[in-house]
């Protein structure tokens, strides 16, 4: 909670830097200190300081790209043609790791992005039998836990993995309701869910993530859903776009899909929402402003098209011969 309060009054700082964040209570109290807080900074990637670094999946590769260059193959197994065939990618906030789903969405790997590291076995599986694909949708906190959803009809679940150990979150507040999608906040301490009731209908809810249990058995739980963006009834992607704002792709019904800025407690951003397209599939928008009035926003289509939104215009990528299969900012 510190670390939430923290980044989102360090936004409102119109002058100077916010050195320590005291925190009290009736069970007690916490301090935090600006380098306490650096780790869990909304965009932190090490090493770096460009908001338009992203990476992407393409020809069986792992490619870390900056704006409109052609990308390189990453260190490390994932940078190579065959040891997994991925699908939907999370790379870490500090850049050291990534997470990929292969493309049969039954298995889950994670290995570090060095040149030496090893692939290793899967983190997380999902079932094997006639349920079809089931693990989507992998992100990470700036604490390197990451989140991802298992889909299985006969027991869906949202999975946490710390230190390759895999636990299920228990969340609280579904009735009934299916997690499709989720993207958890760099400070760990919120998490944004897409969710499918028993209609069919959906819906973007935001909920409290709390952690608990010991380094060697640790419990995870969501907890205080409440809905944001009501009015979106069919929401295909959602990323963070800020500390306390997200990104998502939807539409009113009835209505043409479009991009949404959306504040954590459900207000819109004044601005008219963004265009979207109707191929479009899902979108990720970096939290890394480096002095961009207008973060850098990409989004692929149903046909792997990979497009990059230049002030009000959505501007196709040129590959470098293959198809992306998917692509991410780190988070």
């Amino acid at each position: 909670m510190a670390t939430q309060l923290y980044h989102t009054l360090a936004d409102q700082q119109a002058k100077g830097q916010l050195d320590r964040l005291d925190l009290a209570g009736v069970r007690g109290g916490c301090s935090l200190t600006a380098a306490q807080a650096a780790d869990s900074a909304p965009g932190q990637l090490a090493g770096t300081a460009a908001g338009s670094q992203y990476y992407q999946v393409e020809g069986g590769q792992l490619f870390l790209a900056q704006g409109d260059t052609p990308g390189h193959p990453v260190p490390g197994p994932l940078g190579q043609a065959g040891p997994v065939k991925m699908g939907e990618l999370a790379v870490r906030r500090d850049g050291g790791a990534a997470a990929a789903v292969g493309t049969d969405r039954r298995t889950l790997y994670v290995t570090g992005l060095a040149e030496g590291d090893r692939l290793g076995d899967p983190v997380a599986t999902g079932p094997s039998g006639a349920g079809g694909p089931t693990l989507a949708s992998p992100s990470w906190d700036g604490r390197q836990n990451l989140f991802l959803v298992d889909r299985d009809p006969q027991h869906a679940r949202v999975l946490m993995v710390r230190d390759r150990k895999t636990v299920t979150a228990d969340v609280e507040g579904l009735a009934g309701r299916t997690v499709q999608s989720l993207r958890v906040s760099s400070d760990g301490t919120r998490i944004a869910l897409v969710l499918k009731d028993a209609s069919g209908g959906w819906s973007l809810q935001i909920g409290v993530v709390v952690h608990d249990g010991s380094p060697t058995s640790p419990r995870v739980r969501i907890t205080g859903l409440r809905p944001l963006a009501p009015l979106l009834t069919d929401v295909a992607s959602v990323s963070w776009a800020d500390t306390d704002q997200l990104l998502v792709l939807g539409a009113e019904q009835d209505k043409l899909q479009l991009v949404h800025y959306v504040g954590t407690d459900g207000s819109q951003a004044s601005d008219s929402p963004l265009q979207g397209g109707e191929s479009m599939t899902a979108v990720s928008g970096t939290e890394n402003r480096t002095g961009e009035t207008v973060p850098p926003v990409l989004a692929v289509s149903g046909d792997h098209r990979i497009f990059r939104l230049q002030g009000n215009q959505w501007r196709e990528f040129v590959l470098q011969g293959h198809q992306a299969v998917s692509f991410a900012y780190p988070g």
